[in-house]
């Protein structure tokens, strides 16, 4: 059972780095090819966007973790960064891709910490530094991916990446979805 529980919380992973290296990855290049932007407005939203990160890791995360669980922060952050980076690659304006940037990224910070949490849940303490070895390799992988694919995927379209970001985030979101329906089951069971 836990084995079965770890693989899910490993392929959730995956797809949740996917989706965060692809998005800090991708959008500086997205915000100066899309729009066109120079330097100094390309280095403003990259403030910007890390201010927002930086809010969530001090403020937002502590308060969400006291009122949530992590498997309910990853379902419900992972489905509205979905639906906010298809959104995102919709937008025309600067402004507009500005104030999306900033609601994705403070979606992304908040996904990190909860699917760690949900690693440490599952194993004992004896065995973390395997299991966030393994991890790790896997956040590797994922880097990886979105290094050799997200080139070419620009010179196919602006959005494409977002769009499949705006996929991965959903993917991880209903697969956890589908981890709790299955071990709510097991449990239920006698």
């Amino acid at each position: 059972q836990t084995n079965r529980r770890l693989r899910y919380v490993y392929v959730t992973n995956f797809f949740i780095f996917i989706v965060s290296t692809g998005f800090l990855r991708y959008y500086p290049i997205y915000i100066a090819d899309h729009f066109q932007a120079n330097i100094i407005v390309n280095s403003i939203t990259i403030s910007w966007v890390a201010m927002g990160s930086l809010i969530t890791y001090l403020c937002i995360n502590p308060l969400l973790f006291k009122q949530f669980k992590p498997k309910q922060i990853i379902v419900i952050s992972g489905s509205a960064l979905s639906l906010s980076m298809l959104i995102t690659s919709q937008v025309t304006t600067l402004f507009s891709i500005k104030i999306l940037l900033l609601i994705d990224i403070i979606l992304v910070t908040i996904w990190i910490p909860s699917c760690l949490s949900e690693l440490s849940k599952i194993i004992d303490s004896q065995h973390y530094g395997k299991a966030f070895g393994q991890n790790h390799s896997i956040k590797l992988i994922a880097n990886l991916l979105i290094n050799l694919t997200f080139t070419q995927l620009i010179t196919i379209d602006k959005q494409l990446p977002l769009i499949l970001l705006s996929c991965a985030s959903l993917i991880a979101a209903i697969m956890v979805t589908k981890e709790r329906l299955l071990q709510t089951e097991s449990q239920s069971s006698p």
